[in-house]
């Protein structure tokens, strides 16, 4: 099984602008500096909650169908279905007929299920692909403001604390900004 990002976001959640206005910078010395923390602290809380938070189109690439039939994206929340394909004899990708599976992606994990037999895949490794959007939207105004403010947060920090170790210990995300993000855990039943 892989899980590949095929198109990132476009946009960040928060702007180098935001982020400058919240830490009370008035210069441009460190703007490349602050715009790396801003993706990097994004993809850092995206990473720890198994989320998405602006769209972006991912490929999970698995080896066999599960015995139920029943895949979980694992990136949430998920937009759309772009399409699920199966490799042929030839190694190239054909998508399977939209009425072959159903999905739910209002759940989280969002899922998909195989209700009709596939033909045969050709390849014992990643010859069935589930191509999906997800995220809350385009737009960073489309990002809860919960995780917006723990961006800032963490960039902040980070912005505070140069470099993975400061008064000789290795700092971890502040307990406030895992706080902040918990509503967007998912929990597992």
């Amino acid at each position: 099984m892989a899980l590949i990002l095929e198109t990132a976001a476009v946009v960040e959640p928060v702007t180098l602008n935001d982020v400058k206005n919240y830490l009370k910078i008035d210069h441009s010395f460190e703007d490349t500096l602050i715009a790396s923390m801003i993706t990097a602290a994004r993809v850092q809380l995206e990473t720890r909650l198994g989320r998405a938070f602006l769209r972006q189109l991912w490929s999970l690439y698995l080896d066999i169908l599960p015995y139920d039939n029943i895949i979980c994206l694992t990136v949430n929340p998920v937009i759309s279905i772009e399409h699920v394909a199966e490799i042929d004899e030839v190694a190239v990708y054909q998508n399977v007929d939209v009425d072959d599976y159903v999905y739910d992606i209002k759940s989280d994990p969002a899922h998909l299920k195989i209700i009709r037999p596939l033909p045969k895949i050709y390849s014992e490794y990643s010859g069935l692909r589930v191509q999906f959007w997800a995220g809350y939207g385009p737009a960073a105004s489309d990002v809860p403001a919960p995780i917006v403010q723990a961006i800032l947060h963490l960039v902040a920090f980070w912005h505070e604390n140069r470099g993975p170790i400061a008064s000789g210990e290795i700092h971890q995300i502040p307990h406030v900004i895992l706080d902040m993000i918990a509503p967007f855990k998912k929990i597992h039943i």
